[in-house]
């Protein structure tokens, strides 16, 4: 049925290889030195995962998630057929909800001058939230 958590379910799809991508992207410029020399002293790979490859590639990981994120702002055919919409302001995740690009969506296709208004301002909120998420993943990459 219509809900937030199918909204969530078919957005995270969306997001997954994005950051599984910049996840495997950035441990792959980790040297190959220092995983060696971890095996060499006999260190069990979690521990190596967890002691090494995680903390070297975690800007990275942050900047995956940024840049899914940003992705996933904007996705209005997922939600259309998931979350559905709703005009009232819902806190229960098992019932359809509003969402910004739902909002757009409705709005501009009104007929009212009011509601092409709020859909104009809704899409400079979107926009707004897509460039910082992207500024935000850009910073998190130059900063390794």
């Amino acid at each position: 049925s219509f809900s937030a958590i199918s909204a969530v379910v078919a957005l995270s799809f969306i997001m997954f290889p994005i950051i599984v991508l910049t996840a495997r992207e950035n441990i792959r410029k980790l040297s190959k030195e220092y995983k060696e020399s971890c095996y060499a002293l006999g260190i069990p790979f979690y521990r190596i995962a967890l002691r090494l490859i995680f903390p070297a590639a975690k800007t990275g990981l942050q900047a995956g998630c940024f840049l899914a994120a940003a992705r996933v702002a904007g996705e209005t055919a997922p939600l259309l057929f998931t979350a559905f919409g709703n005009s009232f302001v819902n806190f229960n995740i098992f019932k359809p909800m509003h969402s910004l690009p739902l909002i757009i969506y409705h709005y501009a296709l009104s007929p009212y001058q009011e509601w092409q208004e709020i859909a104009w301002s809704a899409g400079l909120v979107l926009v707004v939230l897509v460039m910082l998420l992207s500024t935000l993943s850009k910073r998190e990459k130059h900063e390794r």
